[in-house]
C-alpha cells in the first residue's frame, strides 16, 4: 500500500464534500479545494467561524483567528487528539466510510503501518 494513500486517496475525495461530510460546520466553498465554516461544534466556537476565519480542507481546518492548534479530522473524529496505533486505523476507517472511499484490505506490516500513519498527520497543504 502506497505510505501517502492517505494525502492522494482519502483527502481529496473528502475535500470536495466537506458540506456533506461535517454538515455541524456548515461549510461553504471558499476557493478551490478549501470551505469556509458558518457553524461550529461548540469546543471550537473561538476559531472565528462567526467572522469566516475557520477554514477547512480534506485534511482539516484552522483558524485566522489568533493562534489556534490546526485540527486533523482524523483527531476531530478522536475527540480532539490525534489518535495511535490502533486507533489510529479504527479513525481511518471512519473518515473512510464519511469520504465513501475503501481502504485496500491488503495487509500491512508495521513499519508500513507506521509510515502511513506519519504521512496522514502532515497536512495536504499548509492551511
Amino acid at each position: 500500500m502506497d505510505r501517502d494513500i492517505v494525502h492522494k486517496h482519502i483527502y481529496p475525495v473528502l475535500g470536495k464534500k466537506l458540506n456533506e461530510a461535517f454538515p455541524e460546520f456548515r461549510f461553504r466553498p471558499y476557493r478551490p479545494g478549501w470551505w469556509v465554516a458558518q457553524d461550529a461544534p461548540e469546543q471550537y466556537a473561538d476559531y472565528g467561524h462567526k467572522e469566516g476565519k475557520l477554514i477547512a480542507n480534506g485534511w482539516g481546518f484552522c483558524s485566522y483567528k489568533g493562534k489556534k492548534a490546526d485540527i486533523p479530522w482524523l483527531s476531530y473524529l478522536n475527540g480532539g487528539s490525534w489518535p495511535r496505533d490502533e486507533e489510529f486505523w479504527a479513525m481511518l476507517k471512519v473518515l473512510c466510510e464519511i469520504a465513501e472511499v475503501s481502504l485496500p484490505e491488503e495487509e500491512l506490516n508495521e513499519e508500513q503501518q507506521r509510515q502511513i500513519e506519519e504521512t496522514a498527520r502532515r497536512p495536504s497543504r499548509r492551511l
